[in-house]
């Protein structure tokens, strides 16, 4: 029995597989034609995922830079209404009036 580590072994299963593979290349060869159109079917079905994935990786820059401004400006606002809330408490302090936290 051949070990699977084997020189006759090995040389067999290249031989095998060259083969084979031969033969796979000789049929699409003789019936290209039909190939072509089985292969173009494909294509179109899968035309809407391909034009997508490829609208999204073109698209990811641009979006990255416009949440990146939108970040910013939300990150002002936020900064804006945080100075906004100080500046009521503080007064609100100064008129007398007691904070009640709850």
């Amino acid at each position: 029995m051949l070990h699977k580590d084997s020189k006759y072994f090995r040389l067999g299963r290249t031989l095998l597989t060259v083969i084979v593979l031969s033969v796979i290349f000789s049929v699409t060869l003789i019936n290209i034609g039909t190939v072509y159109n089985e292969v173009k079917k494909i294509i179109s079905i899968f035309s809407f995922v391909i034009y997508g994935l490829v609208f999204a990786y073109l698209m990811n820059p641009v979006l990255k830079m416009v949440e990146k401004f939108l970040m910013e400006q939300l990150r002002m606002n936020l900064e804006m209404h945080q100075l906004y809330v100080m500046i009521q408490m503080v007064e609100s302090n100064s008129c007398g009036q007691q904070m009640k936290w709850e």
